[in-house]
């Protein structure tokens, strides 16, 4: 059979989060899943890397938007 292996990566941010941590944390869950997929980080060819960053980042922004809405965050980014 074939398996098939999931994790989950979870960012938590606190109160006064910016763009900037965000994209910082979204890199580390990036380097994560290279590392445990045995995937090099290349410069070289950094694409792969860039779609991740920002799939990664679009869902912060989403949940801390859906956040601010529910009232769980004082305002969104």
């Amino acid at each position: 059979t074939d398996e098939i292996d999931f994790y989950t990566y979870r960012i938590t941010f606190g109160a006064g989060v910016t763009e900037g941590i965000i994209a910082h944390e979204a890199l580390h869950v990036i380097s994560a899943i290279f590392r445990r997929r045995m995937i090099e980080l290349s410069f070289d060819h950094d694409e792969p890397l860039c779609y991740l960053l920002e799939w990664i980042v679009d869902r912060c922004h989403e949940a801390l938007k859906q956040a601010a809405c529910a009232g769980e965050l004082s305002s969104p980014l």
